[in-house]
């Protein structure tokens, strides 16, 4: 399977986006990604979290976020085919590394800002972790993708009740533990809360397991710049991170580049007055 995602994604991420930027920027590509659901609901919540911004900012932002989620499936599949080797030469920075040091189990809690393989990808270069894990449907690309994600003596837990026991178990025995936090979770696993002023219904995972005392939290995340990615890690902390604080640190970190979010996702659509809002 590691030769198809080779043959998906055959060249360096660099020059890879310079190609998907001038297809997806030339017509007819421009136009028809504006009709696809995903920059419909990617508008959406643009719009909902920045209200004060023109009509046509948004509209701009929207693609160029969209564009750069596309991008996100490339580093995405590049990070599943590659070597250690080539991964770690896509890293100009890790940012506040020192932060790895912390003596007791730490927590890494993240959000889908460029790919989360390709943020997991580096960390895993120095770091044994367990990570929250969604199924795959399909078996083959499924069993594939938990061999990436256990490099490194890592482990992988099912994003399930199951899953969850798993973490506390690997946290209890003083291993760290990392996952993304800013997506709509299942029935019973989240708390409504606040993102940009607006009402969302979020995971609290974060603030449960932040309450634990034996254990520290820290924000990592992906961002790029000319010269490479740079993983950064962030509020570092032995203190419990409610949901509503999570997610204003998140608010922080897109502010700094709202493109690089992944806002594709029906992020409002559990709360009761939203019912409509996804509506096309």
């Amino acid at each position: 399977m590691r030769y198809v995602f080779i043959l998906l994604s055959p060249f360096r991420v660099k020059f890879a986006e310079k190609i998907i930027d001038t297809i997806i920027s030339a017509y007819p590509c421009n136009f028809l990604l504006k009709k696809t659901n995903a920059f419909k609901v990617t508008k959406i919540n643009i719009f909902k979290c920045f209200p004060y911004n023109t009509d046509a900012d948004n509209n701009v932002l929207a693609f160029e976020s969209l564009k750069n989620s596309i991008i996100s499936i490339y580093e995405t599949l590049y990070s599943w085919s590659r070597s250690e080797h080539k991964i770690s030469k896509l890293a100009f920075k890790q940012e506040n590394r020192f932060m790895l040091l912390e003596e007791k189990a730490t927590l890494f809690y993240s959000l889908h800002n460029r790919s989360i393989d390709l943020l997991l990808g580096l960390i895993l270069l120095n770091n044994s972790v367990t990570t929250l894990y969604k199924t795959i449907k399909y078996k083959k690309l499924d069993a594939y993708v938990k061999r990436q994600r256990s490099k490194n003596h890592s482990a992988v837990a099912t994003a399930s009740i199951g899953g969850v026991k798993a973490v506390i178990k690997a946290l209890k025995s003083g291993t760290d533990v990392c996952f993304a936090s800013d997506q709509v979770p299942a029935d019973g696993f989240g708390v409504e809360s606040s993102f940009f002023e607006a009402a969302c219904y979020s995971s609290n995972l974060v603030e449960s397991l932040s309450a634990r005392e034996d254990i520290s939290t820290c924000l990592v995340y992906l961002t790029k710049n000319e010269f490479g990615y740079i993983v950064s890690y962030d509020h570092l902390s032995s203190a419990e991170i409610s949901t509503d604080k999570m997610n204003r640190i998140y608010q922080k970190i897109i502010l700094k580049n709202p493109k690089e979010y992944s806002w594709e996702y029906k992020k409002f659509r559990k709360i009761k007055e939203n019912k409509s809002l996804y509506s096309f």
